[in-house]
């Protein structure tokens, strides 16, 4: 899903999946810390993932933003 942040903003992004991690397409919009704590640094798009691998062996990618 797509979400909307203003500049400065924090949030907690949280996902089911255990043992993941969370990864930022651009850190200068956009932080992401290994816990989900987004920071929104400036105007623009920062795509954010959480990647996985599943029961299965197979690495999956969930797009939070």
């Amino acid at each position: 899903g797509s979400n909307t942040y203003c500049k400065n903003a924090t949030a907690t992004l949280t996902n089911t999946t255990a043992s993941g991690a969370w990864s930022t397409a651009n850190p200068s919009i956009a932080t992401i810390s290994s816990a989900g704590l987004l920071n929104a640094l400036a105007v623009g798009t920062a795509p954010i993932s959480y990647t996985f691998t599943n029961t299965s062996g197979c690495v999956k990618c969930n797009h939070q933003m």
